[in-house]
């Protein structure tokens, strides 16, 4: 197809276990005009044969393999280069979409062109569909007409709304714009907080997306080689240093005027440092005295216990 309306990349690595069910969701959608990009990361399991065997049945498919593993962050970023569509949806390589999802997803982000992200409700499950954990949605970011409104809400809703809602229908002008996903930890996260300096977000109320979760979620030292395996993590590594720096170098490259600059900046320091100030405390327990001590502690002090970045 020429003239795709919509991408949906998907980068994948060893999927063999969800791709065919994957692809199979995605090839059933309601809405037609469509290019599938898979970039497989030099699999070694079966997902080259898989992938090529998709191809041969729709001709929407496009198969770009890589001779070896360069992780993540450039899979991902590698899809979206190669996407034609004025829309993109990335796609996990065990994620699941109902066949009305795209369809529905690109009449809402139609119908205003200062729209930048749609997303359905999602449902959060562990091994398959009907295991529900829990449902995630970003209607508190929904209607915020003001950039700098947008972002602080966009921060302040967390890791794990941002790290599902970061697989939704985005347009790709506006994705130009941020600067993708970068080799530091929670960098799909701060591609979603940038987005929201640059449009709107829309909904769709509706549960069309089965997002799956994991059992075991990688430490740092394994998601830092998750995004790039070239990455040797270093002795000293803050990652939510890290991740601040990064915000605020998002406002102040983003086209916000100079008060509300200062405005995002201000308010970035005060929950940055809030966030930072209790992952010291929780981990610093967590290492004297244990998790469960620690977890114990927070509960009883109504303190937000700080989750392990998602995988």
């Amino acid at each position: 197809m020429c003239n795709p309306l919509v991408s949906i990349c998907m980068p994948v690595y060893n999927g063999e276990k969800t791709l065919d069910a994957t692809l199979a969701s995605m090839v059933a959608s309601e809405y037609q005009n469509i290019e599938i990009i898979i970039s497989d990361d030099g699999s070694t399991d079966e997902t080259p044969e898989i992938c090529r065997r998709w191809m041969q049945k729709d001709n929407r498919i496009s198969y770009h393999p890589m001779q070896k593993n360069s992780g993540a962050v450039a899979n991902f970023n590698r899809t979206f280069h190669l996407a034609k569509g004025k829309y993109f949806t990335w796609v996990a390589q065990d994620d699941r979409r109902h066949p009305a999802y795209i369809r529905k997803c690109v009449q809402e982000i139609e119908r205003d062109e200062g729209v930048v992200l749609c997303q359905s409700k999602i449902a959060l499950v562990l091994h398959d569909v009907d295991n529900l954990l829990k449902y995630v949605n970003i209607t508190p970011l929904v209607g915020l007409a003001k950039p700098v409104d947008r972002f602080l809400a966009a921060y302040r809703t967390g890791e794990e709304i941002a790290c599902v809602a970061f697989y939704a229908l985005i347009r790709a002008d506006a994705a130009r714009k941020t600067r993708l996903w970068r080799n530091y930890l929670g960098s799909d996260i701060a591609f979603f907080n940038e987005l929201s300096l640059y449009g709107k977000f829309a909904e769709v109320p509706e549960v069309l997306f089965w997002y799956f979760g994991r059992e075991k979620v990688r430490t740092p030292a394994q998601h830092y080689k998750f995004l790039n395996p070239q990455n040797h993590y270093p002795k000293f590594y803050l990652p939510f240093f890290v991740m601040a720096y990064n915000q605020a170098y998002s406002v102040l490259r983003s086209p916000l005027g100079a008060w509300e600059k200062i405005q995002a900046m201000t308010e970035l320091f005060i929950i940055e440092s809030r966030i930072i100030l209790r992952k010291i405390l929780f981990y610093g327990m967590g290492k004297l005295f244990g998790t469960t001590v620690a977890k114990k502690v927070f509960q009883s002090l109504n303190l937000k216990i700080p989750v392990p970045l998602p995988t």
